[in-house]
């Protein structure tokens, strides 16, 4: 496929609320993927419960060469201080005319035209990116496995009019993302080989590992998030630390993929015997430096970017405790379960199976906005008893 690598007219701005994110920009700028404007400017934005307490994303090793096709950068929980970042959206007229000029100051863009490349765009950052922007066209990018799962929330008529495309990365040749299907956008794939290429070249962590020291990697996940108590939590960092070692791991590093937003598992890893490196440098940077000999998570799409060999610990144990049913994490559980976890079956014809679970699930999650998939789910109970008592039917309200 040729790539029009030629500067669109005006600015196009680009909301990344963490390292996982900032590298999918980057290799998709970087690519043609997404295409360049005139002037790029850069929103960093942080979902910790203290923004200004967490890690400035600016700290991250390779930030020259990640930002090489940047124009500016700004910090938007300082625009939107004192409210926290993910709990502010410009509501009452006053409040989206004063926020639209004061972004666009910020931003330089005058009456240049304006595109949008947006993360997560239900929750607030996004949400009021494009508010301030009332008719600039919307890209959204996705870094991990959500874009197979359905939109979290109904968007405004006057949001989803706008968008264009969904940028996400080739996880699962074959399978169509769900995410944002209910609107007229497009899809465009972006090959996970460009990730591990821009990643290779950015500075790795040190390790005081010889030659022939074997390591294995642990991703961090949220796994509070999954509805885990601490004693769970607790026994899923042990076996995830115990696998690595019955891989043959001298050693086990702990990565993050992001940062977990609901609390660190960081403690309960280490009291397992897991290391950290470098909190500031990202997984998958880690991971190509190591070369482990496994990598092991819950759902994590690093696991299938990796390029090394992977397992899942439990996926299906976290999906029956998963709440409510129709949590956004399910469908990349489930996901992950298919490839990596007890029951994997990596056959290449499983795409059409796979393709109706995801629907099957989708509708399940989000009834409303996926009615016509409905025939899906019938169909896979059909078609794929197996899959569907594994994965649709326990828990499932609509089952």
């Amino acid at each position: 496929m040729s790539v029009d690598r030629r500067p669109a007219a005006g600015t196009l701005v680009v909301l990344v609320p963490h390292g996982a994110a900032l590298l999918v920009v980057a290799a998709a700028l970087r690519s043609g993927t997404v295409a360049a404007s005139e002037r790029v400017v850069l929103l960093t934005t942080s979902r910790a419960g203290v923004p200004e307490a967490a890690r400035d994303l600016r700290s991250t090793p390779g930030w020259e060469l990640l930002t090489a096709q940047v124009d500016q950068v700004l910090d938007y929980d300082a625009l939107v201080t004192p409210f926290h970042p993910l709990a502010w959206t410009p509501v009452t007229e006053d409040e989206v005319a004063g926020w639209r000029t004061r972004l666009a100051e910020q931003l330089g863009v005058g009456d240049a035209p304006v595109r949008l490349l947006l993360h997560d765009l239900h929750l607030s950052p996004a949400r009021s990116l494009a508010v301030a922007f009332p008719d600039a066209p919307i890209e959204v990018y996705v870094d991990d496995l959500a874009a197979w799962a359905p939109t979290p929330v109904v968007l405004e008529d006057e949001v989803a009019a706008r968008l264009q495309r969904l940028v996400h990365l080739d996880l699962w040749p074959g399978v169509a993302p769900r995410l944002l299907a209910e609107t007229d956008r497009t899809t465009t794939a972006l090959d996970p080989r460009e990730l591990r290429s821009l990643a290779a070249a950015l500075p790795a962590p040190e390790s005081d590992g010889g030659p022939t020291t074997r390591f294995a990697v642990v991703v961090e996940e949220d796994l509070h998030g999954f509805g885990l108590d601490e004693d769970e939590a607790a026994k899923l960092a042990r076996r995830q630390v115990a696998l690595a070692r019955a891989h043959g791991a001298d050693r086990v590093v702990v990565v993050h993929d992001p940062v977990p937003v609901l609390g660190s598992d960081s403690d309960l890893l280490a009291e397992a015997g897991a290391e950290e490196l470098d909190g500031a440098a990202l997984a998958l940077v880690t991971v190509l430096a190591l070369r482990p000999v496994v990598v092991i998570g819950c759902s994590s799409a690093l696991l299938s970017l990796a390029g090394r060999p992977a397992v899942a610990v439990q996926p299906e144990d976290v999906l029956r405790r998963l709440r409510p049913w129709g949590h956004p994490a399910r469908v990349p559980l489930v996901l992950t379960a298919l490839r990596y976890g007890r029951y994997a079956d990596n056959d290449p014809a499983q795409a059409r199976a796979t393709q109706q679970l995801v629907d099957a699930l989708s509708h399940a999650v989000q009834p409303v906005l996926h009615a016509s998939l409905a025939d899906r789910s019938r169909g896979l109970r059909i078609e794929h008893p197996a899959l569907a008592a594994r994965y649709y039917h326990p828990g499932n309200p609509l089952a």
